[in-house]
């Protein structure tokens, strides 16, 4: 008999694709480790180039439970949480800090938010530092703050630019019409004296603008000519300028045309109400006026004031003083002229004063008044205004708010307790708002304000003035709401005495927690009973007071992967149940009280049998119950209303034992190991007249088993899923009256029984068998010490010859009449001859199991998993063939499966986690010989033997589940490139992928941004800082854009792509696309920027799937899902950018994106029909309807494709604010 595995065509019987018969369990919740201590996340390096397995994830590594230190920051949130807890210390969550953000965890598990209107910290250089415009003259002259939101350079003097800003690829330069003189720095002012006779010129720092003021000192100043039409010289670079409807000018991105840098109308005030303001206003007592910043401060709030003209255009800014004002008789010298440029945000702040009803005082820095003054220049009334981002708190539990702002003065210039109200308005506010058009509002609190700061705006408890807002965050978070704007007025709007003056540093501090998952149907059950029925049915009925079930969780702390590793904090949520039972006039007959705490996952019940209130009620009663779930600081919604009626004349429910699973009707549960095992029931009556039982795991449809007159039955499920399962079972008498009882239990995922890495040192005689005592000897055909599909490990090379084999020597180790498994990494170097990866010996004279190559010709072939037909002799064998290997993928590590499913007479062969075909095995035999690598048996004689790589083979004695194979070949992530956008390719256009794969080619104006110039450590010139590593990509929104010869990523598997993103604008109008992967009429998925999104039709972050690449009759894409929209996390154009990662998972249908480490909501329901993409990667620009477009303006970099879903840790890792590739992940 031939000893090779390519035996007659026609004796093969035809592949025959079967559906699975026997009862699935439903998608399960990941089921979460419990544990008291904290738990260490470690990242490997291998997860650049190696699917995870259990040794190469995260580990969890328990502690015993004590106080540790804390150094006040960890990566993620759920980290952080633990270390809170665990050190009885506020911890900041670093993922979560950005330059208007920072996020604590508190010991009691709560987290606390304070979002701010305006910026604390930029990034500079990859690391965050806090907000000083504090000027800085360097070794080389130049002048530029220490840390702003923008980058800027002053003038040193001569015929340099008075001031040049830079952010996010635009660049405007301001210049003065002359030469300057060498300015005098004074704190965050440029002090240029007499750059007109008789007029200095004051540039001043902003946290992210600047603002440049003429202080004409005299009337005969005054008189000059130059004076009336002020003209400053502009260069624009990637920016248009518009004049704006409320008087102001602003920049303009030429991609998108919305404003990136602005300057509102104007104003300019003379210093007429300064000497009588010092006089008697109490604070301003002893000001020095002849220092000229204090002169200016003080005529800004107390000198008359007047609005100053405004023009723009490509080459210059016009101002235009208001004439009376500068040359009037009543005019006190010296007089002031002052446009502010800011950049834009979306918290913003706003003054509104009555003396000047159509003036805007949008976006003012430092401090502004609030209340009343009387016969002092400009006074009269003012209010304030802050706007604020709340969407981060969408589906949170909003547990305490307020929002303050810094006292810095007040009309004594002391603590004097004096009233400031907060309104919450009803509409926002933008640079148009001024006295006659500002929103109107509800008052929400009153606060006695504290002693003021006096000298500066620097936030502290004790000079800030905090209002309660819980009631309006906790409206805000369940409406969606994604800004809140409030406004403080003095309690006493008409009593001079009362005034008072806040900071700009308005801030919103919120205590909030995710509450616990709401209860669903099947986490919700009675025992006896069934899984929460929806109304009365036949199976609601119960002959006694049944125990109520719940199985509640809560996942503030990070998800558990499913097949064996834990990834969150390892402090599992302590949780607690109450019930609530109504009758069907929805009148309250019982609500319970808490129960005891049990962590996350557990189940929870409440037996009514010991209840007064219930167990009195009469038979026939019917009730329908509710469950709510607490976490000690918020609750979840109530469950769904489940149903059952009490019916004493009702039979008694069945009974169910069984030696496979510990069916629990008691709280406390074993996990049994029976994931790919089948396991057997024996359900019972001691009724006499039952005619049949049904049966039910996890809500799949029940079977039925007539009796015919016994009394007992027995039924089988195959668990795929590790954690909670539920049986119901039912006995229907003659009558056709039904009684259920339920059951739950748990499994887990049994180990393999036997696992060869193949990793041994080169030279070893023998491999070791990595969770027992059977190695293997390694023929001379072997070489142990190649390179692996692991970065760093080695594995075993087969040279093909009839020594290239490793034996192992026991038997038994699983028997291939039963559920078996084989599983390996392996690429050929021989395509014309067929190998063996790995077998299960049968014993006798055949392979029992055969897991290998099959050559098809002399330069291709396919995988294949094999099983003779016969014990001895076969005559035929059972086979699943499939994949393709050609002489330009072999190359390739490629992870196999073979599985041999004995509930179902199944075969399957899974190629990178997914199965690519399965066939029925027709005739059935035990073989139990020993494992061997690299060759099989064929008629008593050793053959095939390999002819290339394997790595990693594991054998299993039970079925290797779907979800089980995806997990270990395919759904875990190997990433497949990774753009970093940090060099230049020698050809100008294109730049290098990081393990040299394919390139990205540049198209339009797209250009590489490699950061500015540094000295001592401060930013010099203008270009943008790369958002990671060394460079970045910049698009105008126009035209450009980059791409990559290959699609990356199988679109119709499991994927995961990503990069970091920065807008140029804030308040883009149009869709924009970051990544997408075309297909031929339509992308199969597309992350994009969508200005309009959910009910608030606010901007957000949003990923696109289509079904299909067909189109309709106009062109457009046949069937487009609804988007996954990420609406917690605002779209930003912040110095660090936006991390986003779009996920598809191929197992479930489900997709996610993430912004930064904070996940949309999934799909409304599971897409199973995704589709092959063969275009090439789009970076920064979509393409529908065969056209391409939406053409993204800002900067993209560090792009990554996966295949296979990114793990959350590691996505919440890639997510923070650093200048280092991580080219490791």
């Amino acid at each position: 008999m031939s000893t090779q595995l390519n035996h007659n065509p026609a004796r093969r019987p035809a592949l025959e694709k079967t559906r699975t018969l026997m009862q699935l369990p439903r998608t399960r919740r990941v089921w979460k480790i419990a544990g008291t201590g904290v738990l260490t996340l470690a990242l490997t390096a291998s997860l650049a180039t190696w699917p995870w397995n259990r040794a190469d994830l995260p580990q969890a590594e328990a502690q015993e439970e004590q106080v540790v230190e804390t150094d006040g920051v960890a990566d993620t949130e759920a980290e952080a949480i633990a270390e809170a807890e665990a050190s009885g210390a506020s911890v900041e969550v670093l993922n979560l800090r950005s330059e208007l953000r920072d996020v604590v965890a508190e010991p009691d598990g709560s987290l606390i938010a304070t979002e701010y209107a305006a910026p604390v910290r930029t990034m500079i250089g990859g690391v965050w530092a806090d907000i000083d415009p504090t000027l800085v003259v360097s070794a080389d002259g130049t002048i530029a703050p220490k840390a702003t939101t923008v980058q800027m350079r002053f003038s040193a003097g001569g015929d340099q630019p008075l001031v040049t800003l830079a952010n996010n690829g635009h660049t405007f330069t301001l210049d003065w019409a002359g030469d300057l003189p060498e300015p005098t720095v004074d704190g965050s002012s440029a002090i240029y004296a007499e750059v007109l006779p008789g007029v200095d010129l004051h540039l001043t720092a902003l946290d992210g603008g600047f603002t440049h003021t003429l202080v004409v000192k005299s009337s005969e100043a005054a008189a000059n000519a130059a004076l009336q039409r002020i003209e400053w010289p502009v260069t624009l670079d990637g920016t248009a300028v518009e004049t704006t409807p409320d008087g102001g000018v602003a920049m303009v991105d030429e991609g998108t045309l919305d404003a990136w840098l602005s300057a509102d109308s104007p104003t300019m005030w003379d210093s007429s109400g300064v000497d009588e303001a010092v006089a008697t206003v109490p604070y301003l007592a002893g000001t020095d006026l002849s220092d000229p910043v204090k002169a200016m401060q003080v005529a800004a709030d107390f000198g008359r004031q007047a609005e100053v003209g405004i023009s723009g255009s490509g080459s210059s800014i016009v101002l235009s003083p208001d004439t009376d004002l500068l040359n009037g008789a009543e005019t006190v010298y010296p007089v002031y002229i002052d446009p502010v440029y800011r950049d834009e945000y979306r918290s913003a702040q706003a003054m509104v004063a009555s003396k000047y009803p159509d003036e805007s005082y949008w976006n003012w820095t430092g401090e502004q008044g609030v209340g009343y003054c009387v016969g002092l220049g400009s006074c009269e009334k003012k209010r304030l205004f802050y706007r604020v981002s709340s969407s981060f708190y969408q589906g949170k539990t909003v547990l305490s708010a307020t929002f303050g702002a810094t006292l810095y003065h007040n009309y004594y210039g002391e603590k004097t307790g004096d009233v400031a109200d907060l309104y919450l308005m009803s509409s926002g506010i933008s640079s148009s708002t001024d006295w006659n058009n500002q929103p109107s509002g509800s008052k929400v609190d009153s606060k006695a304000t504290p002693e003021p700061s006096y000298t500066n705006c620097d936030y502290s408890s004790a000079h800030a003035t905090e209002w309660d807002v819980t009631s309006e965050l906790q409206n805000a978070a369940g409406n969606g709401t994604s800004t809140l704007t409030f406004g403080i007025r003095n309690a006493s709007e008409s009593d001079a005495t009362k005034w008072m003056r806040f900071c700009h540093n308005g801030h919103l501090r919120v205590k909030y927690n995710t509450p616990p998952d709401t209860p669903i149907r099947s986490n919700l059950w009675t025992d006896p009973g069934a899984v929460c029925p929806s109304s009365v049915t036949a199976d609601a009925y119960v002959n006694e007071w049944p125990t109520l079930f719940t199985r509640a969780y809560d996942d503030d702390n990070g998800d558990t992967n499913e097949w064996g590793s834990d990834t969150g904090s390892g402090v599992s949520e302590k949780l607690r149940v109450r019930w609530l039972l109504s009758n069907t006039s929805n009148q309250v007959i019982y609500t319970s009280g808490l129960s005891s705490s049990l962590t996350s996952g557990s189940k929870f019940q409440l037996p009514l049998a010991s209840i007064d209130a219930v167990n009195s009620l009469p038979s026939g009663t019917t009730i329908k119950w509710q469950a709510i779930v607490y976490d000690g600081l918020s609750s979840s919604s109530l469950s769904p209303y489940c149903y059952f009626v009490y019916d004493n004349t009702k039979p008694s429910a069945p009974s169910v034992t069984s030696g496979d699973f510990t069916l629990g009707t008691t709280a406390a549960e074993t996990a049994d190991p029976m994931v790919g095992e089948l396991g057997s029931i024996t359900i019972a009556t001691t009724e006499t007249n039952v005619e049949s039982f049904s049966y039910s795991f996890d809500e799949a449809t029940p079977t039925s088993i007539p009796l015919a007159g016994a009394k007992s039955a027995t039924g089988t499920f195959m668990p795929t899923t590790p954690g909670d399962h539920l049986l119901e079972v039912t006995a229907t008498d003659a009558a056709g009256n039904s009684v259920a009882k339920t059951y739950s239990f748990l499994t887990s995922v049994p180990e393999p029984v036997g696992v060869w890495s193949l990793g041994d040192a080169a030279g070893s005689a023998s491999v070791a068998n990595g969770i027992g005592n059977n190695p293997g000897s390694v023929g001379s055909g072997v070489t142990l010490g190649g390179a692996g599909p692991k970065a760093g490990a080695t594995v075993a090379t087969f040279n093909g010859t009839t020594n290239a084999f490793i034996d192992t020597t026991t038997y038994s180790v699983a028997s291939t009449g039963e559920g078996v498994s084989i599983a390996a990494w392996a690429k050929v170097t021989n395509l014309a001859k067929d190998g063996v990866v790995a077998s299960v010996d049968g014993g006798l004279g055949e392979a029992g199991m055969i897991l290998g190559y099959r050559s098809t010709s002399a330069t291709t072939g396919q995988w294949v998993v094999s099983m003779p037909d016969m014990a001895m002799d076969a005559f035929t064998a059972w086979e699943v063939v499939g994949g393709q290997v050609t002489t330009t993928n072999q190359s390739q590590w490629v992870h196999l499966i073979g599985v041999w499913n004995d509930a179902t007479s199944q075969m399957s062969l899974y190629i990178n986690g997914a199965r690519v075909g399965s066939a029925l095995r027709q005739s059935t035999w035990w073989g139990d010989g020993t494992v061997q690598i690299g060759r099989a048996n064929f008629g008593g004689a050793w053959g095939d033997n390999f002819s290339g790589a394997i790595a990693d083979v594991r054998v299993f004695d039970r079925v290797v589940v779907a979800g089980e194979a995806e997990y270990l070949g395919w759904q875990l992530a190997t990433r497949k490139g990774l753009w970093q956008f940090n060099n230049l390719a020698s050809d100008g256009v294109s730049t290098a992928e990081f393990n040299g794969g394919l390139s990205a080619k540049l198209f339009g104006g797209a250009y590489l941004n490699f950061g500015p110039e540094y000295v001592e450590g401060i930013p010099v010139t203008t270009e943008p800082i790369p958002l990671v590593g060394a460079g970045d990509m910049i698009l105008d929104g126009v035209n450009d854009y980059a791409s990559v010869a290959s699609p990356i990523v199988d679109t119709s598997r499991s994927f995961t792509i990503s990069a970091r993103v920065r807008l140029s604008t804030v308040t883009a109008d149009k869709t924009m696309t970051v990544l997408s992967i075309p297909g031929t009429n339509s992308s199969a998925i597309e992350v994009v920027y969508e200005p309009k999104c959910g009910e608030s039709q606010t901007p957000c972050w949003a990923l696109r799937l289509r079904t299909g690449d067909s189109t309709d009759a106009n062109g457009e894409p046949a069937v487009t899902l609804p988007p996954v929209e990420n609406t917690e996390v605002d779209p930003v154009a912040d110095t660090q950018g936006q991390w986003l990662t779009a996920v598809f998972d191929g197992t479930t249908g489900q997709a996610r994106l993430y912004v930064g480490s904070s996940a949309s909501d999934p799909l409304t329901a599971p897409f199973l029909s995704s589709w092959q993409a063969g275009g090439n990667l789009q970076i920064g620009r979509g393409f529908t309807g065969g056209s391409y477009g939406e053409y993204f303006s800002g900067a993209i970099d560090d792009v990554r494709g996966y295949a296979g879903v990114l793990h959350p840790s590691v996505i919440a890792r890639l997510s923070l604010a650093t200048n280092d590739d991580r080219p490791n992940i």
